[in-house]
């Protein structure tokens, strides 16, 4: 669920940052409280409270208890996330810039399947720090306004999808969990809190993601 404002600057966003953590019963006491022995640390050196916050994520985060998911699943992304995470490098190479690329597909006269086609054969993937995701049902109705609303992410639309069939994120070994405040901190997601998302949206985390979990790319104006 996001907040209605967030933070700024570094020793802000830290000091919200351990509230969150100190506030999300998902988070291990041990955890929380290792988050709240950085408080004094903020007002010193913030840059410092952050990294040892990064550490902290990647300490625990690996060993929260996951599941295999129970239907298709889906990774939202802006037309820059795709161009700078998910696009072919050599295709890549032929546009100056992510709105060069938003020309590009917005001519295509099927711009999922150019999408798709143009995806990276990368490994990983989607690295854990980016793979949040949704169940793709939730969502496969609605416009990129819509989904950016419903699931409250940053990027404005044109929207695109990576849609996972549940078939290809079980051969692959793919587990899920509920997200967590320490989740939010590689992404310094100051506007995230615990509980939930506000349209009552499901939210989905995993570690890093093969390229073979993906089966299609959708494209939402």
């Amino acid at each position: 669920m996001a907040l209605p404002t967030t933070p700024g600057g570094p020793a802000a966003e830290a000091l919200w940052m351990i509230q969150m953590i100190e506030r999300d019963s998902a988070v291990p006491s041990a955890a929380r409280r290792r988050a709240t022995d950085l408080r004094d640390l903020v007002g010193t050196d913030p840059d410092l409270a952050w990294t040892r916050l990064l550490a902290l994520a990647a300490d625990v985060t690996p060993g929260l208890l996951r599941h295999s998911p129970v239907a298709d699943l889906a990774r939202c992304t802006g037309i820059e996330g795709f161009y700078e995470r998910y696009l072919e490098p050599d295709v890549r190479a032929y546009f100056r810039t992510s709105a060069d690329y938003l020309h590009h597909i917005e001519r295509s006269a099927a711009p999922g399947a150019t999408l798709s086609s143009e995806l990276a054969d990368a490994t990983p993937l989607i690295p854990a720090v980016h793979s949040w995701m949704t169940t793709w049902a939730e969502i496969a109705a609605l416009t990129g306004l819509e989904i950016r609303r419903y699931l409250d992410i940053r990027p404005l639309p044109p929207i695109v999808i990576l849609v996972m069939q549940l078939a290809e994120l079980l051969k692959a070994g793919v587990t899920v969990r509920e997200p967590t405040a320490l989740d939010a901190v590689p992404k310094h997601l100051t506007e995230w809190i615990p509980g939930g998302l506000r349209s009552g949206g499901s939210e989905l985390i995993d570690g890093d993601m093969p390229r073979s979990v993906v089966s299609r790319m959708e494209w939402r104006p």
